[in-house]
């Protein structure tokens, strides 16, 4: 069963969710529901839940506010939004936050049941590419990483070479970005802090760069440590879907979640973009774009996100 609440201040709009469709039948169980965002913030950051249904305009805390705050909570909950306003920047901003669906009131129980069967198959597809790259993580061995590093930094300059090495990750790259994450001051950091602490913020960096970039962003891609303090993105990306607003999104709630999961330590997260590209040998190029703008420091001691203008 798929767990699900849903946040709206009109009661009996909740109340025809939950009494006149039989959500057992589709898999869903309703495990909650709050008539403003605050309440719902605390809700989700309490139970978890896989789909919420919520409305856009609220008290206290409105919809659009609170998608962010889930977002930077570092909860990945598919949203279904409803609305009475057929506005299109309410479906933009909405979407640019995360949600998986618009809906507009007075909702249709039938276009409701489709829209959560929908979003029922993009979480499965999600647990799917999830495991994909959690194994893919473990399986890569120290031979296949060098390659890689060998590839970014040029060693390996060959398009057909680079092709061949590339596919022994079941990878074939179109067009695609690479993202350069470094934490800054490192050397800093280990100085301050236990090997044991160090270990734990790399592996949640890990986790965070599959759940938040890679599985959201990504038609595929693997990454690598490239070095004590760095780790390399490659983004295959689909270029008729392409939204590079969407990919800062996601790269910036993956700074907040690092950073607001491990608030006990004092650092900061660098990302750089680069820009796309269509050939295996330009991937050494993709990489410099992407550690430049990663430099690229205007405010010392604050996490930033670049992109190559």
């Amino acid at each position: 069963m798929y767990k699900m609440i849903i946040i709206d201040d009109e009661f009996f709009i909740k109340e025809g969710i939950k009494q006149t469709i039989n959500w057992n039948d589709y898999g869903i169980d309703i495990i909650g529901e709050a008539e403003n965002g605050e309440e719902g913030l605390e809700l989700v950051k309490s139970l978890k839940p896989d789909i919420i249904i919520t409305d856009i305009r609220m008290p206290i805390i409105d919809g659009v506010e609170f998608m962010k705050r889930i977002r930077e909570e570092g909860i990945n909950s598919h949203l279904i939004v409803v609305s009475a306003y057929d506005d299109f920047d309410y479906v933009k901003t909405a979407l640019k936050c995360g949600a998986s669906n618009y809906i507009l009131k007075p909702i249709e129980n039938q276009e409701l049941i489709n829209t959560v069967i929908e979003v029922v198959k993009k979480i499965e597809n999600e647990n799917k590419m999830n495991q994909y790259y959690q194994r893919l993580k473990s399986e890569i061995t120290n031979y296949k990483k060098q390659l890689v590093r060998d590839i970014i930094i040029g060693n390996i300059d060959d398009d057909n070479k680079i092709r061949e090495n590339i596919e022994l990750f079941g990878l074939s790259l179109s067009e695609y970005l690479v993202i350069s994450i470094r934490i800054q001051r490192y050397k800093d950091l280990i100085v301050s802090y236990s090997t044991e602490d160090i270990h734990e913020l790399k592996s949640l960096i890990e986790n965070y760069i599959i759940n938040t970039i890679l599985v959201p962003c990504g038609n595929g891609g693997f990454f690598i440590d490239k070095d004590h303090d760095e780790w390399v993105v490659i983004l295959n990306v689909d270029s008729k879907n392409y939204d590079i607003d969407n990919i800062k999104q996601q790269c910036y709630y993956f700074v907040k979640r690092v950073i607001n999961r491990f608030d006990k330590f004092n650092f900061n997260l660098s990302v750089g973009i680069s820009n796309l590209h269509n050939s295996y040998n330009q991937i050494n190029l993709a990489y410099k774009e992407s550690f430049i703008v990663s430099h690229y420091n205007i405010f010392p001691n604050v996490s930033t996100i670049g992109l190559v203008t």
